[in-house]
């Protein structure tokens, strides 16, 4: 590997970025491409020095570099920073329709400041991107999910990329299924935004897609629970939060957010905050996609399986459906990933 690290600093408008090569070998190449809420939008190639200043002109941005090296053997290598987000604009709810580009916004409400990517698009859909698990140690708040994928146009509407402010409230959270606290409901508080933003630009509740994996997927199905006739894509999901394997999360959960209280009282009085199929066994009036791996077998056993088959459906693979409620079960054997490309394609001409 010939980069040892990629330094970006933000200061006055400006983003900088330095590669830390190593060795101290000379007459390197050096190229650096500038990403804002995922599209590229400069590309320095063929530099002799090891950093670049890039003139932002303080636009409001999720931005990340991507820096390339190349030595006198033709031997190449590439790192990519972690995102920063610069800049941000407040505004309310009902000016999200004088954006006619991409933005970084901050939205400020009843409890919770909430940061959002938001992507403009002529059709009258509103997708909303619900956020995955991240590792506190190599991301910097707030972080977004499959933004990128909104950046090349993958879902045909507006699109809402949505970081889970939740996570401000413990250094060592790296999910926190949007759950807020038990003195305020985060999810409610979304759902509720999500609700005015698409009636402001007059879209039916039937076109509000929410999609998320993992933790994600988690988030998906309860705001949608909370939208009467949306919809919840939901990819490898938690359904329940309690149950969750990675045991040390779990217990920040329950010291951050339900103030240590034990299993059984969370149980007892948060069950449709924590449990997704005690929420689907009250409401009704969305509809699920639940799309899952065989192969991941902690989510296929300990999510999937309970909350399905709780519903009183059968579990077959490919595609099946039960009422308002759909599944795909396929097989990975890398187990535990995001969504393909192609299942993309194929879960959005499901939708529509």
């Amino acid at each position: 590997m010939l980069i040892k690290q990629l330094h970006i600093e933000t200061s006055r408008g400006s983003l900088k970025a330095e590669i830390e090569l190593s060795n101290n070998a000379t007459n390197h190449e050096f190229g650096f491409q500038l990403f804002r809420n995922g599209e590229e939008i400069n590309y320095q190639k063929q530099l002799k020095q090891h950093f670049f200043h890039f003139n932002l002109d303080s636009a409001s941005g999720y931005y990340f570099v991507r820096a390339h090296v190349k030595d006198n053997n033709g031997i190449t290598d590439q790192r990519t920073s972690s995102p920063v987000f610069i800049n941000p604009i407040h505004i309310d709810v009902y000016k999200f329709k004088s954006l006619n580009n991409h933005e970084a916004i901050v939205h400020s409400g009843k409890d919770w400041e909430v940061p959002i990517l938001f992507y403009p698009n002529e059709q009258d859909r509103l997708f909303v991107l619900t956020p995955s698990a991240i590792n506190r140690s190599k991301s910097v708040l707030p972080a977004f999910t499959r933004f990128t994928w909104a950046a090349r146009h993958f879902f045909p509407g507006k699109v809402l990329c949505i970081s889970d402010p939740t996570l401000k409230l413990h250094n060592r959270l790296g999910l926190s299924w949007c759950m807020g606290t038990t003195e305020s409901d985060l999810s409610n508080e979304l759902a509720q935004l999500v609700e005015e933003i698409a009636r402001s630009y007059k879209i039916n509740n039937r076109n509000i897609i929410f999609w998320g994996s993992s933790s994600g997927g988690f988030s998906a199905l309860a705001l949608s629970a909370r939208i009467r006739d949306s919809t919840a894509v939901a990819i490898n999901p938690q359904t329940d939060a309690l149950a969750y394997k990675v045991e040390d999360q779990v217990q920040l959960i329950k010291k951050v957010v339900f103030n240590n209280a034990s299993d059984q009282y969370i149980r007892d009085n948060y069950s449709k905050r924590i449990n997704m199929l005690k929420l689907r066994e009250e409401s009704r009036q969305n509809r699920n996609i639940l799309v899952q791996n065989i192969l991941d077998e902690h989510h296929f056993e300990f999510h999937f399986t309970p909350y399905w088959e709780g519903l009183g459906y059968k579990i077959q693979e490919g595609w099946t459906e039960f009422g308002d409620d759909k599944s795909l079960v396929y097989r990975d054997i890398r187990g535990h990933v995001a969504e393909t490309e192609t299942m993309v394609q194929d879960i959005v001409k499901m939708i529509l």
